[in-house]
């Protein structure tokens, strides 16, 4: 009865084991190494935060090192970062200084109520409400991006974005619903991102306006994350699957998308919100950490050969090995949950920021 009993027993961890290696992604990186690179990629985020007074103060500037911190568009996106990395490691200096950008945002809402938002801005809010249960933060997204669903409806949303952005449509769209979505407005979100698909052929590799950028990986790995986000595992599963094996298929041989930090976050976040446990799917992701871990610099940031550091660009990176992190071994604990050169700017119509290249 004891060696049925042992046999039995020995059954059971066995499964277990195999349930656990399909069920879990396989990471390559050492979990204290993962853990350290989101540590020192937060130090960075604070030490390139702008001080308290300025056009914009608790800011980031475009380009490391550029003095500049008035561009309205970095401050919501790139304060997510913080927030990421405070998730993990717990080091509530993270908290505080996105604390400190989350009440400038609800300072800029206060003072123009009207004013539509940057989508970033508002997941960042909802992000910062869900780490420190401040409802105002909440109360803020609600209502800034309530703006938005007065003056658009979905469809128009996502007709300006096509119009004036071309195959980065879908990451600024992909932005909006995510915001929406956390804002409370689901059949907002939902809305647009069928419409976003049903437009597909008006922005997938159509370049950027007047340039020959394509940037549709990026807009890819965005709306990956966003159809996540929302649910769309049934809704949307034959755009999830056709962009999964896209993403999955075009990944480089140095575990990157397009040799790009911005695209590869993206596209991490995106395969990530959408659970494809397939092997290779494990394999991309694999990869892709260890990318991101073998060019993290020294300061902690990401700096591209020849076009300087971005801390926008930093704060995806962070994001994206955050989020792989929650699969990974930390100290004392297990999280089994689950090239152009413009900034983005506002031009009026609510976009976010745009990305590096």
């Amino acid at each position: 009865m004891r060696i049925r009993a042992l046999r039995l027993a020995t059954l059971l961890i066995l499964t277990l084991v195999l349930i656990l290696s399909v069920s879990l992604p396989a990471f390559a990186a050492k979990p204290n190494t993962l853990y350290t690179a989101i540590d020192n990629g937060g130090d960075r985020l604070l030490a390139t935060q702008g001080p308290n007074s300025g056009p914009i103060p608790y800011n980031w500037e475009w380009v490391a090192g550029d003095g500049n911190f008035d561009n309205a568009n970095l401050q919501g996106i790139t304060a997510v970062g913080l927030l990421a990395a405070y998730e993990k490691t717990k080091n509530r200096t993270f908290l505080a200084a996105a604390k400190n950008s989350g009440n400038i945002l609800k300072q800029r809402y206060a003072a123009a109520p009207t004013a539509r938002p940057y989508a970033q801005d508002v997941e960042f809010l909802v992000r910062l409400y869900t780490d420190t249960r401040d409802k105002s933060y909440l109360d803020t997204a609600k209502n800034w991006y309530k703006v938005v669903t007065v003056d658009f409806t979905a469809e128009a949303n996502i007709a300006r974005l096509i119009t004036a952005r071309g195959s980065l449509a879908g990451w600024d769209a992909a932005a909006h619903i995510r915001a929406a979505n956390a804002a409370g407005f689901k059949t907002y979100a939902t809305d647009m991102a069928k419409e976003l698909i049903k437009r597909s052929a008006d922005w997938v590799n159509v370049p950027y306006p007047g340039t020959t950028d394509n940037y549709t990986t990026l807009s890819y790995g965005s709306f990956l994350w966003a159809l996540g986000e929302i649910g769309g595992s049934f809704t949307f599963h034959a755009t999830i699957d056709s962009y999964r094996d896209f993403l999955v298929g075009y990944q480089d041989s140095d575990g990157s998308w397009e040799g790009d930090f911005q695209t590869t976050a993206y596209v991490v976040l995106g395969l990530d919100a959408v659970k494809g446990f397939g092997k290779d799917t494990r394999a991309a992701l694999n990869s892709a950490v260890d990318y991101l871990l073998d060019n993290q610099a020294a300061n902690g940031g990401w700096v591209y050969t020849g076009d300087g550091e971005y801390p926008e660009v930093n704060a995806e990176c962070v994001m994206a090995l955050a989020d792989l992190g929650e699969f990974q071994y930390m100290p004392h604990q297990f999280f089994p949950r689950g090239h152009g050169g413009f900034p983005g700017h506002h031009f009026g119509f609510g976009f976010g920021h745009g990305p590096r290249r």
